[in-house]
Order: structure tokens, then C-alpha cells, then sequence
């Protein structure tokens, strides 16, 4: 039996706060990174931070980028580097599964086909490593499960708590 993630998720979520949280579960970054390099991509290098919002406080992991794609990322672009890379099996469909989950929306809210999206946000190369470092994270982890909260449903059951707002219990 794996483990299961949740992300309450009461003030949204980014790709910095999955992967700062993935350190914070206990996946040492310098496995994360060592992982990531069986993309096999280059220019760009995550870093760690500590963060500080009224009383939380967490790990951010950001994607500086030092060169990124050339142009916006097909569906077909995604699936060929992820197909070439040397990550393991259920990390690559894994991540196949959101890219098309993300090609679905993208081409609803543009009303374009599926295999016509030009992702311009997971086109460059710190969204791409983003949702690619958070399902391998995940993998790492040995989690299995992963559930958020409707950011919508909390928002409306939060209260003060030490000058931050906080989800209710």
C-alpha cells in the first residue's frame, strides 16, 4: 500500500509550493534533481528556499531557468522528450496523463483540437520540470494517492488565525 498526498490547497497552489512541499514530506532535493536528469534537458537548475506567509512557513523550490525552449511545447513535443528520457515507466504516463488532462483544457478554452495546443505556460521549461518534478516526486515518495482541497470550498470555511488566514477544521 503507497502513501497518500493531500494539498489543501486554501490559497492556491504553483508548481514552486508541489515541489517545495515534496522536500518538505522528506525527498532531499539532491535526489529530485539527480532524477530530473533523466530528462535530459538542460538550462535550468532548481533552488531552495525557506518561506515565511503570516504563520506558515514552508519550502519553495524554484525552476531558474538560464535557457528555455526556442517556442511553446506541442502535446506531440511533450510526449516525444518524455518518451526519451530515461525516467521510470509509471512517471512517464503519469506525467503523459496530465500534459493530456492540461492539452484537454487548453483546447476547450481556445477551442482548438487536442493535438493543435501550443502550450505557452508548460512550454517553458520551469512549467514543464514543474509538473514533470512533482510526478516524479510523488513517485519517489512511494505516494500513490493524491487528493487537494477546492480551494473555492475552503476560502469560504477559514478564519483568522495569528493574522493569517487559515482553513477552519
Amino acid at each position: 500500500m503507497g502513501r497518500r498526498l493531500h494539498f489543501d490547497c486554501f490559497s492556491g497552489v504553483s508548481g514552486d509550493m508541489v515541489l517545495g512541499a515534496l522536500v518538505d514530506a522528506g525527498l532531499p532535493l539532491a535526489r529530485l534533481r539527480a532524477e530530473l536528469k533523466r530528462l535530459k534537458l538542460t538550462g535550468y537548475r532548481l533552488e531552495q528556499r525557506e518561506v515565511h506567509r503570516g504563520a506558515l512557513h514552508a519550502t519553495k523550490v524554484t525552476v531558474v531557468i538560464r535557457r528555455g525552449f526556442a517556442r511553446p511545447l506541442t502535446l506531440s513535443r511533450i510526449q516525444k522528450i518524455l518518451a526519451a528520457s530515461t525516467l521510470p515507466p509509471v512517471v512517464k504516463e503519469q506525467s503523459r496523463a496530465v500534459f493530456d488532462h492540461l492539452a484537454e483544457a487548453e483546447g476547450l478554452a481556445h477551442r482548438v483540437a487536442k493535438r493543435d495546443v501550443h502550450f505557452h505556460e508548460v512550454g517553458v521549461i520551469d512549467s514543464f520540470i514543474d509538473v514533470v518534478g512533482g510526478v516524479l516526486g510523488c513517485h519517489l515518495l512511494g505516494v500513490t494517492t493524491v487528493t487537494a482541497s477546492d480551494r473555492k470550498s475552503t476560502r469560504l470555511n477559514s478564519s483568522h488565525v495569528s493574522e493569517s488566514r487559515m482553513p477552519s477544521s
